[in-house]
């Protein structure tokens, strides 16, 4: 209701975009993008809904330990297996 503090929304994790960024956090575009090994401007555009390339999904989900399948569905377990 009003009068209640607003907390800052978390990213929404029901897109691809919205789950690269509940998973890498506060992280920069330039620490994304070096542990990835992407170019920080393709982070941007990734982590901001543009379309991805299957290296930087693959670079994501090893460097972050989590899985492929829930970064691209958003269903089953989010962490990797090892």
């Amino acid at each position: 209701g009003p009068g209640r503090p607003r907390k800052a929304a978390a990213p929404k994790a029901n897109t691809l975009s919205g789950r690269f960024r509940a998973v890498a956090g506060d992280a920069t575009f330039q620490v994304v993008g070096k542990k990835t090994g992407t170019h920080p401007e393709n982070a941007r555009r990734y982590l901001q809904g543009g379309s991805v390339g299957l290296k930087f999904l693959k670079n994501f989900a090893k460097a972050y330990n989590v899985s492929a399948d829930w970064l691209l569905e958003g269903t089953g377990q989010q962490a990797r297996r090892r």
